[in-house]
Parts: C-alpha cells; sequence; structure tokens
C-alpha cells in the first residue's frame, strides 16, 4: 500500500543542513528500487537537418546521448520524489549515462545494458511519484577517462565534447572545443569541420508523464554564402575567402540553462581559448562564373543569375553576438574576394545562436554590394533566444 508521506521541502532543507555534519559518517545507501516493467521511450517531435535550415527528420540512425538523474540516499532519505533543483546536488546519473539513442521514424532507438529499453523504478510504495531528470547531447561521442569528467572525439575529426562522468552529482556540464587551434589568420581551416551541436533537457519528468520529449536547440549560430549577378555579363569570382583571428574555440554549458561560458578566462574573466584561420568559401576551391542576369519580355523582371555556395559556417557567440574577441585591438574578421577584403565583420555585426546568416554578394554594374539577412530559423522546437551566464 502507498504510504501517505510526504517530504516537505523544508524537511528537505533541514536534511541538506544536517547532512555537513553527516558527510564524515558513512551513510547506509539502500539498494536501488525495483523496476516497474514500463519502459523509458524518448520522441523528438521536432528535429532538423544539419545548417539547412529546412522543417525534416533527422536521418535514419543518428546518434544522440543522454544521461538520465533520478534517485539518491542522504541519511536515510529517498530524494527520487524531489525536485531536479533541490536533489541535484546529491544525485549521480543513476538512471543512464552517456546512453546512446539511435534516431528511427521519430522515436530514439537504444540498447540499456544489452537488455533493451530501460525501465522506470518502481515508486507504488514511494512518498511520492519519483522525478527524473534527461540531459541529451548531439553529436554523440563515446566519452571516456577517468574521475569527474570524461570526454570524446566527434566522428570524423569535428572537435571535441567532454562531459560529466557517471559519478558526478550536481548539474552535468558538457563541454565543446573547436577541430581548429592555431593563432594564423592566413592558415587555411577546412570546411565543415563543425558538427551541429545541440543540446535538450526535460526536468522533473514523472512515469506517468510518458514518454521523454527531447526538443533539441541549436548552440552555434550559422554562416551561409550566396552570389546574385544583376549585371548582364557573366561575372566570375577567382577567389573568396571568410577569415580573421581569436573566434571563441570552446563552449562550455552547465545543466539544463540556456546560457553558457566561452572557456578558460584570465585574472579580468576574458576568455583565453581562440583559433584563427582562412576558409575558402568556393565549391572545390576553384575559380566559379555566374551566368548573367535575364529579363522576362513579357513582364520586364530581372532575374539575376545566381549561385549559392556550399559552405556551411558555424561558431561559437559571446553574450554580444560576436564569432570573435578583440583584445588590445586585435581580433575580428572579413570577407575577401579576389585578394581583397571587402567586408570586416567585426564593425557592428552581430551573429545569434540558432540563427543563419545569409551573406548575398550582389553584383550591379561594375562593383557589387554584400547584404546580410538573417534567415531560415532553425524551427526545432527549442528555444534560439539563448541567453549568457
Amino acid at each position: 500500500m502507498k504510504r501517505n508521506t510526504y517530504i516537505t521541502l523544508a524537511a528537505l532543507v533541514l536534511c541538506g543542513t544536517l547532512l555537513t555534519a553527516c558527510q564524515q559518517e558513512e551513510v547506509k545507501t539502500p539498494a536501488s528500487p525495483d523496476l516497474s516493467g514500463e519502459a523509458i521511450i524518448f520522441t523528438s517531435p521536432y528535429s532538423v537537418s544539419r545548417a539547412s535550415g529546412v522543417n525534416t527528420d533527422w536521418a535514419p540512425g543518428t546518434k544522440v546521448g543522454v544521461l538520465g538523474y533520478c534517485q539518491a540516499y542522504q541519511a536515510g532519505v529517498d530524494l527520487g520524489p524531489i525536485e531536479w533543483e533541490t536533489k541535484k546536488e546529491f544525485v549521480h546519473a543513476d538512471v543512464m549515462w552517456n546512453q546512446e539513442l539511435s534516431f528511427n521514424a521519430g522515436m530514439w532507438d537504444y540498447n540499456y545494458n544489452g537488455g533493451g529499453l530501460r525501465e522506470w523504478y518502481d515508486d507504488d510504495n514511494a512518498a511520492g511519484p519519483y522525478q527524473y531528470s534527461f540531459f541529451a547531447y548531439h553529436p554523440y561521442v563515446d566519452a571516456t577517462g577517468r574521475g569527474d569528467d570524461r570526454e570524446g572525439e566527434v566522428e570524423g575529426g569535428k572537435g571535441s565534447i567532454r562531459i560529466s562522468g557517471p559519478d558526478k552529482t550536481n548539474d552535468p556540464i558538457l563541454t565543446y572545443t573547436m577541430p581548429y587551434t592555431g593563432n594564423n589568420a592566413d592558415a587555411s581551416l577546412e570546411l565543415d569541420k563543425v558538427p551541429d551541436l545541440m543540446l535538450a533537457y526535460e526536468t522533473d519528468h514523472k512515469r506517468t508523464d510518458g514518454t521523454v520529449s527531447l526538443n533539441f536547440r541549436h548552440m552555434f549560430c550559422a554562416l551561409v554564402f550566396e552570389v546574385n549577378n544583376l549585371t548582364n555579363l557573366p561575372v566570375t569570382i577567382r577567389s573568396m575567402e571568410f577569415k580573421g583571428s581569436n573566434f571563441y574555440q570552446v563552449m562550455q554549458v552547465v545543466g539544463q540553462q540556456n546560457g553558457y561560458s566561452l572557456g578558460d578566462t584570465d585574472a579580468e574573466g576574458n576568455p583565453t581559448q581562440f583559433y584563427a584561420g582562412s576558409f575558402n568559401l568556393l565549391p572545390g576551391g576553384s575559380a566559379i562564373t555566374i551566368p548573367a542576369a535575364t529579363v522576362d519580355e513579357t513582364t520586364g523582371t530581372v532575374k539575376p543569375g545566381y549561385q549559392r555556395l556550399e559552405a556551411n559556417l558555424m561558431f561559437i557567440t559571446d553574450e554580444n553576438g560576436k564569432i570573435t574577441h578583440s583584445s588590445n585591438g586585435r581580433g575580428g574578421c572579413s570577407i575577401v574576394i579576389n585578394n581583397e577584403s571587402h567586408m570586416n565583420i567585426e564593425e557592428g555585426m552581430s551573429f545569434t545562436p540558432g540563427i543563419r546568416s545569409i551573406f548575398s554578394i550582389n553584383y550591379i554594374g561594375n562593383d557589387f554590394t554584400i547584404q546580410v539577412r538573417n534567415s531560415d530559423n532553425w524551427e526545432d522546437g527549442g528555444d534560439s533566444d539563448i541567453n549568457f551566464d
């Protein structure tokens, strides 16, 4: 029979106060509760493809990692029924740690310890329904190591991800490090080496709430490029680069909060981890020719010659929406066309995580303009309005 006993917040606060004195003593931890026979099922009602801005399903077989938390005992008190913010100091990833999930037709398949789907705990005799918290990330890495943190390389050499280990309590921490290093703005950097880092959270979920919905949000801003030729002659572009220095190299996210930090800092709190280099924006690294504009003889409407470049660049932004850090006048980036710099990005331009900025290079007469518009918001059911700490 279910006990009519409920742990009040006041009682828990008192328990937490007593823990300081009790931590030096060995506290007996009861065995994990029985399982309920009901499986934990994950879904993603909204999902997107990498850097496309198009609402579509994940590619079949796409993998994410999940950390799951629920139960802990402190001074003989079962904290399973308590909300995450109150119990997080004491609970570790007892439900699952870095569980690999594979996307399959709107659902996420997984195999927990070789035994199929993980089951909810049986909380029928607990002081209240257990409350679970899940933290998911993409792309999945096979994190290894010892201690509080485990790290893995993203497949394809696309940087590294470090996550809190299975025995670490409190808010899980995820740290992503870019695959690029060095401080030479002229050094060639390989395109498409940054993965579409996404995070999802579901806290205080009860078994009776049913399936766990993982609504992912994008953590980087994305830059794409297009060329419009409004002249009556073809236009050839021999070289086009996006180059700069002091690009942010590290992003660290704590728990389910929307904000993030930018890695290690100096005594004044400024980030210290950067990279520099140049991205060649032309397809295959060779010159491109954009056809001349055409005119509809009936309506007189001008249809420009058009080419969308293959380059999709993703960057970490700071609290001001900048993708580079200026220190003593250094830093910033620019678009270089035919070996001439035509736009200095650091001059008043900012970007937003989860938003794609489209750079339109428009040839008009003997000159051209560069316009930037924000479009193709990743409508993934997540929160792209990210606040900073």
